[in-house]
């Protein structure tokens, strides 16, 4: 019950972080048109150096883009093993401490235990729609970026 909960939030949450980063990354894609168009210089040279940095550009945020998907992926990873390895140590002395208590509600216990690896799961393919939304969104921003700022 509590992991259908749980997705039904966190897939809310996805939607309006994938929404709001839409709009986001459009409305500055372009905006950055805009200015490109208004500001465009005649003449090849412009274009052939606007066409390198912003080639230079997307290499740059690409791979800080990877970086960052590495590091999040990494530290979510060893979170939710901290996380995991934190209750299991608890369960643990707590089990010993209460061996009358821990008896009668075993059964609950057990219920919660096999419910705690999915939602674990349920976070990190949060965070994972996360990002690869966002991802999404600053490509195609970025390739509406490259395909009309230099129209005429």
């Amino acid at each position: 019950m509590i992991v259908l909960l749980v997705r039904l939030i966190f897939f809310t949450i996805s939607a309006v972080s994938n929404l709001i980063s839409r709009a986001i990354f459009s409305a500055t894609a372009h905006f950055v048109v805009l200015i490109i168009q208004g500001l465009r210089v005649p003449g090849q040279a412009a274009q052939t150096g606007l066409g390198h940095i912003g080639e230079g550009l997307k290499s740059v945020v690409d791979y800080i883009f990877q970086l960052v998907w590495e590091a999040a992926t990494s530290a979510v990873s060893a979170a939710f093993d901290a996380v995991l390895e934190a209750i299991v140590g608890s369960l643990t002395t707590t089990g010993s401490a209460v061996g009358g208590l821990m008896e009668q509600t075993r059964n609950s216990l057990e219920g919660l235990l096999k419910d705690l690896p999915e939602l674990g799961q349920e976070v990190s393919d949060l965070l994972a729609t996360l990002l690869s939304d966002a991802w999404g969104n600053y490509k195609d921003a970025l390739g509406y970026v490259a395909e009309h700022a230099l129209d005429s």
